[in-house]
């Protein structure tokens, strides 16, 4: 079975200079892609790791979204 990925650095957004904390920014921007129904129920996110990279943001950045 493989897993599908969605580009998360194009979809999701982050300004590093704005008063919102990035990992707040992170979750908006999941919730945002649920809402647009661009991530579906049973979609499984990428490991922690990976979406860190994707993003280039500390794995516990993701973890704290």
């Amino acid at each position: 079975m493989t897993v599908q990925t969605l580009p998360f650095s194009t979809l999701i957004s982050i300004d590093r200079k704005s008063p919102t904390p990035v990992f707040r920014q992170l979750a908006n921007g999941l919730i945002d892609l649920i809402r647009k129904e661009q991530l579906k129920a049973g979609y499984q996110l990428p490991a922690s790791r990976d979406m860190a990279s994707m993003l280039k943001v500390n794995r516990t950045t993701i973890v704290a979204a």
